[in-house]
């Protein structure tokens, strides 16, 4: 529902409380919330009012909410560093079976991984004698 069409809601949206709802969020001020009809916008005005009307509550609030991003950062993070990891391996992984198999020298398969025949060696396990 448009907030600014509620003249125009239909019977429906007027049934279900969205009129109210929609009053509500493009209230001016609480008295104009106040005045609406409706025990679920009345419930959620009073508890925006509490909010709003003690400042530890403001800042509880704001530190959670900090707090919430700081881990999704850290935890997106992890990921793709954990991501980076396994594809790491995995590229590994595929050139020393490539090298077991007798399809690519150690040497080349240590170029295509970015290191050093002996690091290459050392991470696979793969010896050259």
């Amino acid at each position: 529902m448009d907030l600014k069409a509620v003249s125009e809601a239909d019977e429906e949206e007027r049934k279900r409380g969205l009129v109210e709802w929609a009053e509500a969020f493009s209230a001016k001020d609480w008295e104009q919330i106040q005045r609406i009809d409706n025990p679920g916008v009345k419930e959620a005005a009073k508890q925006m009012q509490t909010i709003m009307s003690l400042p530890e509550q403001r800042q509880m609030i704001w530190s959670r909410k900090m707090a919430q991003m700081d881990y999704d950062t850290q935890m997106d993070s992890a990921k793709k560093a954990g991501r980076a990891e396994g594809r790491a391996e995995g590229v590994l992984e595929t050139l020393g079976g490539l090298v077991k198999d007798g399809l690519l020298p150690v040497a080349e398969a240590a170029r295509r991984a970015n290191m050093s025949v002996a690091d290459f060696e050392k991470e696979t396990g793969i010896t050259t004698m």
